[in-house]
């Protein structure tokens, strides 16, 4: 039969027409079954499911149609739409897909497979909008290999439903059925739980579970690459891989997809002007997809000779004479947040001041700093506005912008500033007269003036250099090489 030139038969196959309807309900679902077969043919597993899940809630034939054949047409449409439930679509996908994949398969190593998220939801959606690492998560740290670690781990003793409900997994599949309404076909707990004990049985025998939602067996791990960086996103596939992993496979046959992609932490410091669209890091971060990125400053170089000094001077947590009081660290200029991280872990109550708000929220995600450990502000504003010193500061790399006119305030009051709010040492350094940034700006600002400068400019008795930095590298080679001072009272 056609309505309006359109076969309702063909509709009724996929569940989406009734030869009863409108002519413009017809035409408005025809338009939707058209755009939705467009919009998921790169994720057939998908379209499947949603056909599937259509079929079973679309009503059958009017059974009560007039006529001595009314009964036979009610049966027969059920017949239909029964046989209809064992599409061969995903049959005739199984038989095209070398085709479509040609040229795309590729051996990937398993150490740069990160996590990524799942056809229609983003890892950012899963983990959440305020964490910027869900899409950094390599495959080795992932809730799948953690399960099935944990599962080894137990020695053949099963896991109890309790300890299955405190998994990474299991809180990954619940977040996943708020947002997409299942997990593999579950909806509730007791169902994930399921799921869940299906996945280590697919470990333990090696046969994935019959389950519509897992698509077909044959199916290949389906990977994006990641843009500036040897790393991809899984697509689809997550559990093979994982119990690859596990089973101490390193390398996997994937199919990798059309174009490439990129991480939520990608995204997020590319939006910082300062790098102007370059793959930069400003401070150490450890996210696979950024190894390949520039690391302008090292820290741990700095942290290291601070290190050294503060144990020579006993200002160690714990250590202090005032055994009542935790000693207390500001970083002025702070980033990201390295060195406040750093300092928070030797036990110091570490406090930074950062201008830029989109530094703060790296460290946040990243070094999982606590929001109010970073406070947001112009940094002369903040220090002239403090109640008590800290026993540790440290100005990193700050002070020469003010030097060239570039603060709201003179290098000579940032200074003055800065010893006021220090009680017991100040760590600093600033850019010199040897770097090619600073030749000609800052001709006189070599070791020995910067000394004496910062004597004539606070009320420090002494300045010590305690070494350079090792970041005048490629690209920075003709820059950097800043000595780090520690100035005491």
């Amino acid at each position: 039969m056609e309505v309006n030139g359109v076969k309702t038969s063909w509709l009724r196959s996929l569940g989406q027409a009734d030869p009863e309807e409108s002519h413009g309900s017809l035409l408005l679902r025809v338009r939707l079954a058209v755009a939705k077969v467009l919009s998921k043919v790169r994720s057939p597993k998908r379209l499947f499911r949603r056909m599937r899940a259509q079929r079973r809630s679309t009503s059958t034939f009017n059974s009560t149609s007039k006529g001595a054949f009314g009964g036979v047409k009610s049966k027969l449409w059920k017949l239909r739409v029964r046989i209809s439930k064992t599409s061969l679509l995903p049959f005739v996908f199984d038989r095209i897909r070398p085709i479509l994949y040609f040229g795309r398969r590729k051996t990937v190593h398993l150490d740069r497979v990160l996590l990524g998220g799942i056809p229609g939801v983003t890892s950012i959606e899963i983990a959440g909008r305020s964490s910027l690492v869900g899409g950094s998560t390599p495959l080795e740290r992932s809730p799948h290999v953690q399960l099935l670690q944990a599962h080894v781990e137990a020695s053949g003793r099963e896991l109890t439903d309790e300890e299955i409900s405190q998994s990474e997994y299991f809180r990954r599949g619940a977040r996943l059925i708020e947002l997409d309404g299942h997990y593999i076909g579950a909806r509730s707990d007791e169902e994930l739980v399921q799921v869940t004990r299906e996945f280590l049985s697919w470990y333990d025998d090696g046969e994935p579970p019959n389950r519509p939602e897992r698509g077909s067996r044959n199916s290949e791990p389906y990977v994006r690459k990641i843009r500036y960086s040897e790393c991809f996103s899984i697509v689809d596939g997550h559990h093979r891989l994982a119990i690859d992993y596990v089973k101490g496979v390193r390398t996997a046959r994937v199919v990798v997809g059309l174009g490439s992609t990129s991480t939520p932490l990608q995204d997020h410091l590319l939006k910082m002007v300062w790098l102007d669209g370059r793959t930069e890091l400003y401070q150490p971060i450890d996210a696979p997809e950024l190894q390949s990125w520039t690391l302008a400053r090292r820290c741990s170089d700095r942290q290291a000779m601070a290190n050294d000094f503060l144990a020579s001077a006993g200002l160690i947590p714990g250590d202090s004479q005032d055994g009542s009081r935790k000693l207390t660290y500001l970083d002025v200029g702070s980033f990201y947040g390295w060195f406040v991280k750093e300092m928070r872990d030797r036990g110091f109550d570490a406090t930074g001041v950062e201008l830029d708000p989109l530094a703060r929220e790296v460290g946040i995600s990243v070094y999982g700093l606590n929001p109010s450990s970073i406070e947001i502000g112009e940094a002369s504003a903040y220090l002239a506005n403090l109640e008590q010193p800290f026993d540790v500061v440290s100005c990193y790399s700050v002070l020469h912008h003010f030097a060239l006119g570039r603060g709201p305030c003179s290098a000579a009051e940032l200074m003055q500033l800065l010893s006021s709010a220090t009680r017991s040492v100040l760590f600093f350094d600033t850019g010199e007269a040897h770097e090619s940034w600073m030749r000609n700006t800052l001709p006189d600002w070599n070791v020995p003036f910067i000394q004496k400068w910062i004597l004539e400019n606070s009320d420090f008795s002494t300045v010590i250099p305690l070494g350079v930095d090792g970041d005048a590298r490629p690209p920075y080679q003709k820059n950097y090489g800043r000595t780090l001072f520690a100035c005491v009272r």
